[in-house]
């Protein structure tokens, strides 16, 4: 029943993820355009793993609407790439034990090379 979405408080937007978000979008909901503003943002920063607020500063690329900026911080949500700064050097066996062999012995972790953890516990560095 569509009415039962009507009635829910607009914060229930925040308890959604990504998609599910995307899809009650999409299916037409009414969301106050400042809720669903704070709502992508609130997205981004936990894609980010910040807990401060975040601001949107300069154009965004592509298409935007002109009421508003949710689609802008929605698009910023899916343009985020936070691979690089999940990312780290495979130091550990465990990391290798995926990989195949071409001889049927187990990969490990290749030798003579020397992996530094860094500052955030993540292995980013390594000497020859």
């Amino acid at each position: 029943n569509s009415n039962a979405l009507v009635t829910l408080p607009s914060q229930w937007i925040f308890f959604l993820d990504p998609a599910t978000l995307l899809r009650v979008q999409t299916a037409g909901l009414r969301i106050d355009e400042v809720v669903e503003q704070s709502a992508w943002r609130e997205l981004c920063a936990q894609e980010l793993g910040r807990t401060v607020g975040l601001r949107l500063s300069g154009p965004i690329p592509g298409p935007t609407k002109s009421s508003g900026s949710s689609l802008s911080w929605r698009r910023v949500f899916y343009d985020l790439d936070v691979g690089p700064m999940q990312n780290e050097l495979r130091s550990t066996t465990v990391d290798y034990e995926f990989l195949p062999s071409l001889y049927g012995e187990s990969a490990t972790v290749p030798e003579g090379i020397d992996f530094a953890p860094g500052s955030n516990g993540r292995t980013l560095r390594c000497r020859l």
